[in-house]
């Protein structure tokens, strides 16, 4: 299984080498969420992944989602394969888009790498473009499940079960990352 074909954007001054190859991981995120889905092949699709910082990241949280401030991830499906639907083979899955500048400064505060929170967030976005939300509880248990489940053969730890940032008073999922 090959996964999706990503086109990257990373703004180099965005994300520090030295926390691991942003694109790598990414990468490696993608084909996960790829394998973990059963009857879901994203060989012959395609999507976008831009690496930002906090002032275009606030913009488009801004102009598409009504919050005027930064967030660390947001994600902007087009097509969406699954079981049950009936969409071409292969297209456009949509875009994530990360600020760096959150995962570096969040990352310590959460107890994590840079690199495990950008992969986390890279799962997170990707379960958005196939469909899956957080708006409701029994979708926020399904997807922090998946989430967990897929970071676990990634070697990461459960994400939500170390401190969550200390001015969000959210549970884990319900943060605004739609």
């Amino acid at each position: 299984m090959t996964g999706p074909a990503i086109v990257f954007d990373l703004a180099p001054a965005r994300w520090r080498r030295a926390d691991g190859d942003a694109e790598a991981l990414c990468r490696a995120a993608v084909r996960a969420v790829d394998r973990a889905l059963p009857g879901l092949d994203l060989a012959g699709w395609e999507l976008g992944l831009t690496i930002t910082d906090d002032r275009r990241i606030r913009a488009l949280n801004r102009d598409h989602r009504g919050i005027d401030r930064p967030t660390d991830v947001l994600s902007f499906p087009l097509d969406r394969p699954g079981p049950g639907r009936t969409v071409p083979a292969g297209g456009l899955l949509g875009d994530i888009v990360v600020s760096g500048e959150t995962v570096l400064r969040d990352a310590g505060g959460l107890g994590r790498t840079p690199a495990d929170h950008l992969t986390h967030l890279a799962v997170h976005g990707m379960l958005h473009l196939l469909g899956y939300d957080h708006a409701a509880t029994a979708e926020a248990e399904r997807m922090e499940a998946l989430e967990i489940a897929i970071l676990g053969g990634l070697g990461i730890a459960n994400p939500y079960a170390g401190p969550q940032m200390p001015d969000n008073p959210l549970k884990p999922l319900e943060v605004e990352n739609a």
